[in-house]
C-alpha cells in the first residue's frame, strides 16, 4: 500500500471521528454542563435568540409526580426552580429547589428576590443552569394550567435576562402545561402513567 493511500485513509478516518464526536448522540450520555454559557449582562436579545434549533426537554413521570407532590402540599400556589442535565439541544430536568417566597396565596406566589438570586448563583457556580420554573395553580383540569398574564410576564423577565428556560404549570389533578414566549422547545416523555394530552400538555394518571 502506497504512502499516499495510507495518508488518504487516515484523513477519512479522522473526518469520521470528528463527525462522531460532534454528534448529539455521542454527547448525550456524558452531557456537558458547559454547553450553554451563563447569562451575562449586556447580551443582545438577537444573540440570545440565535439558537434556532428547539431545545428538547425530556420529562419522566416519576420526576413530574415528585414536583407535583412538592408544589401541591397546601391550598396556596407554590413554585420550584429546576436544573438538570444539558446537551447541545437536550434538557433533562431532574433536580428542583424551592426558594423562599415573598408571599404565597391561592391567587398567586412570588419568589423572594434574594432567595431566587442565591439559587441562580448556586446553579451557575456549580456548572448548572436554570432549565425551568414550575408552579401550581388552584383548580383542576386542563383549563386550570393556562398561563396568566403574570406567568407570561415572569417568563419574559427570565428570557430578557438571557435564561434559556421554560415555564411549567401544574393543576391539582396532574395536568402540566409547558410554555415560553420566544424560546423554541419540544417536550418528550418517558415512564408510565404519563399521557400527552396536547401539544406541550401532559397528564399524570
Amino acid at each position: 500500500m502506497s504512502n499516499a493511500w495510507r495518508l488518504h485513509s487516515l484523513v477519512v478516518r479522522l473526518a469520521r471521528l470528528r463527525t462522531l464526536l460532534s454528534s448529539e448522540k455521542f454527547k448525550a450520555p456524558g452531557v456537558s454542563h458547559g454547553a450553554i454559557p451563563a447569562p451575562q449582562r449586556g447580551t443582545s436579545m438577537a444573540a440570545r435568540e440565535a439558537h434556532a434549533t428547539p431545545f428538547t426537554f425530556w420529562f419522566d413521570s416519576l420526576f413530574l409526580r415528585h414536583c407535583l407532590g412538592e408544589l401541591a402540599v397546601g391550598p396556596d400556589e407554590a413554585l420550584v426552580m429546576v436544573t438538570g442535565l444539558r446537551g447541545r439541544s437536550m434538557r433533562v430536568p431532574c433536580h428542583l429547589v424551592r426558594p423562599a417566597f415573598t408571599y404565597a396565596t391561592v391567587a398567586g406566589v412570588e419568589a423572594d428576590h434574594r432567595s431566587s438570586h442565591e439559587v441562580l448563583c448556586n446553579f451557575q457556580e456549580t456548572g448548572h443552569a436554570l432549565l425551568c420554573v414550575l408552579h401550581v395553580h388552584p383548580g383542576s383540569g386542563r383549563n386550570a394550567v393556562t398561563p396568566s398574564s403574570v406567568d407570561i410576564a415572569a417568563q419574559e423577565r427570565l428570557e430578557q435576562a438571557g435564561y434559556q428556560s421554560i415555564g411549567g404549570i401544574f393543576s391539582r389533578d396532574g395536568y402540566v402545561r409547558f410554555f415560553s414566549n420566544r424560546i423554541p422547545f419540544a417536550i418528550r416523555t418517558f415512564g408510565s402513567n404519563l399521557v400527552v394530552a396536547d401539544e406541550n400538555l401532559l397528564k399524570l394518571s
